[in-house]
């Protein structure tokens, strides 16, 4: 019975790993101004707030909803690479980007961690 109990523990232990999980992308914020109407309007307006995908996102208080409940940073940061869930899709019209650029992540990165000013 002892050598089974020994085996069974070697073989659970042998069977666990332990791989980290990735880091988010972290920016660098300092000297950063990011605000929904100094620079990141544009960027919604370019690839999110247009007619057949969000056009209630081309004011500030129709993207409220979203950036409270976490869909945004959801869709736009963490799901990025998702070509289905991700934000902008890559089905996205021609005349539209499929991706934003790192300069444009960097800036809604800074402007979500500071609780997205409007002005």
């Amino acid at each position: 019975m002892l050598r089974f109990s020994c085996c069974f523990l070697i073989l659970l232990l042998s069977a666990c790993t332990f791989d980290e999980l990735a880091r988010p992308e972290e920016s660098n914020c300092n000297g950063v101004q990011a605000t929904y109407e100094l620079n990141i309007r544009q960027v919604i307006d370019e690839t999110c707030a247009y007619s057949g995908c969000h056009p209630e996102y081309s004011d500030y208080e129709g993207l409220l909803p979203v950036l409270r409940d976490g869909s945004f940073l959801s869709r736009v940061i963490t799901l990025r690479a998702d070509e289905n869930l991700g934000m902008p899709p890559n089905y996205a019209p021609t005349d539209r980007p499929v991706d934003l650029s790192p300069e444009q992540l960097d800036l809604i990165r800074c402007w979500l961690s500071s609780d997205y000013p409007e002005n």
